[in-house]
């Protein structure tokens, strides 16, 4: 309320002089100037700091004249009352607004992401073909279970991945973007599945065979 510290100051009076006079906090003091109603005390402490200070701003020390009528003090601080209810009122239906603002953004964030990474997950690899990017459809997954002891080499895009032998009643699995290579001793001693489809190499598979997944596009 500017009135409170136009009428202080036409009188010369710092707050300081009238927190030691009136006893009211300093803090508050400065709220109750400038309609800061969330730093004052709530209820009869709030309309008790009001009435006092407008009582004291209404004393004319010296100068004979009279302050504020009792009926004008009344209806000025009920006035203000009314005005900080309402100020807090709107405050407090601000802030859980603010807080679902908040968190539909951060749910809007959180889907953008999800999305990201899936189209990334799924998409599509891609090489160049003659200078052409062109794709070239999913990746290669093989799974290879060992039905007894078998030496295996496994290729993945160029890079040796496995070269040892595979112990019987073991799995595992392999995955490669564009090209995946197996060179088995003997067929007969494994179980292949590509991209989760049992296979049946054909041809001899008692013997040692060289099998090439790959892309058309690489062809």
């Amino acid at each position: 309320m500017n009135e409170l510290r136009h009428e202080r100051e036409r009188r010369g009076w710092t707050l300081d002089d009238v927190a030691s006079r009136t006893r009211i906090p300093r803090p508050y003091l400065e709220a109750l100037e400038d309609g800061n109603h969330d730093v004052l005390p709530p209820g009869p402490f709030f309309r008790g700091y009001l009435r006092q200070y407008l009582e004291f701003l209404g004393q004319t020390e010296g100068t004979g004249q009279d302050g504020l009528e009792p009926n004008e003090l009344d209806e000025r601080i009920e006035q203000s009352v009314a005005e900080a209810t309402a100020a807090a009122l709107d405050s407090s239906q601000r802030v859980p607004m603010m807080r679902i603002g908040i968190a539909g953004f951060l749910v809007t964030m959180v889907l953008a992401l999800g999305y990201t990474v899936y189209d990334r997950l799924t998409a599509t690899p891609t090489t160049t073909v003659n200078g052409v990017v062109v794709p070239v459809g999913p990746p290669h997954i093989v799974r290879i279970k060992a039905i007894e002891d078998v030496h295996m080499a496994v290729t993945t895009d160029g890079r040796l991945a496995y070269d040892k032998k595979m112990r019987g009643g073991s799995t595992l699995d392999f995955k490669a973007i564009s090209r995946l290579e197996l060179e088995i001793a003997d067929l007969t001693r494994v179980r292949i599945h590509y991209n989760d489809k049992r296979i049946e190499p054909l041809g001899s598979v008692s013997r040692g065979r060289r099998l090439v997944f790959m892309h058309e596009a690489l062809n």
